[in-house]
């Protein structure tokens, strides 16, 4: 398996958004399920915010031929 790293660009854009005091919606952990909400969208990019709690989680899945870069808080 190849492993590329994500352009600078998408790097960038991560961190600019690493802060949930500049989100527009409020951090949520839900207890029932995974919260996910779209922060920001353009022509070529979106921006998501993703909690879960313990036990929770998401399905196997892919994202076609998406790339991307991501941040982790605790």
């Amino acid at each position: 398996m190849t492993h590329h790293r994500p352009e600078p660009d998408l790097l960038a854009r991560a961190a600019r958004w690493a802060d949930p005091s500049d989100w527009p919606v409020a951090l949520r952990f839900d207890p029932d399920e995974r919260w996910y909400p779209r922060l920001a969208a353009d022509a070529e990019h979106e921006v998501w915010a993703l909690s879960w709690l313990p036990g929770q989680g998401t399905d196997l899945h892919d994202h076609g031929g998406s790339a991307g870069a991501f941040r982790a808080r605790r």
